[in-house]
């Protein structure tokens, strides 16, 4: 039922998805720590070239640090279900919006800054930044994201995500 929301959103154009991500409110920290979610790429170019599935995590490291990570999908299995195929990658920290910068984008949002992910079997840093809102504050399952490619002080996008809770993270870090 819930990924049935998530792909909702995969039917809203672009204004209307930047419409409900300005409305959205800041997650709460303690709503995304320790949790998994399907997510599901937004932009159509990302879905045409296999990207339109994803599965996000969030959790806090051994020394305090509110992080991230991605996982690649199964994609035979069945419509709807995410089943984690291989090894997190794309690790994260999160954190308030920068006040200056390339970054400083989004206040009402979390940062999902991949330059300062720090543990994993791959070290590799993918050069994206991520924005996160909650777009419902009465749901704390549905969770609304942007996606800009970072080249030096430039950012490329948004391509638009959404996220869906399905289970608890893997203990990582």
């Amino acid at each position: 039922m819930r990924v049935a929301i998530a792909e909702s959103y995969a039917h809203l154009d672009s204004l209307r998805l930047r419409e409900i991500f300005d409305a959205g409110v800041t997650p709460s920290w303690e709503d995304l720590n320790h949790w998994e979610f399907a997510g599901i790429n937004l932009h159509p170019a990302l879905q045409t070239l296999g990207f339109s599935k994803f599965i996000k995590g969030f959790f806090t490291d051994t020394d305090g640090q509110k992080m991230g990570y991605n996982m690649d999908i199964d994609k035979s299995q069945a419509a709807g279900i995410w089943k984690a195929q291989g090894v997190a990658y794309g690790f994260y920290e999160v954190e308030s919006p920068p006040k200056s910068g390339p970054d400083a984008r989004h206040p009402h949002a979390l940062f999902l800054d991949y330059s300062k992910g720090r543990c994993g079997p791959y070290l590799k840093r993918p050069p994206l930044r991520d924005y996160l809102i909650q777009p419902d504050p009465k749901n704390l399952n549905v969770f609304l994201g942007v996606a800009y490619f970072a080249i030096g002080s430039w950012r490329i996008g948004p391509g638009a995500f959404v996220l869906v809770r399905i289970g608890r993270a893997r203990l990582l870090c």
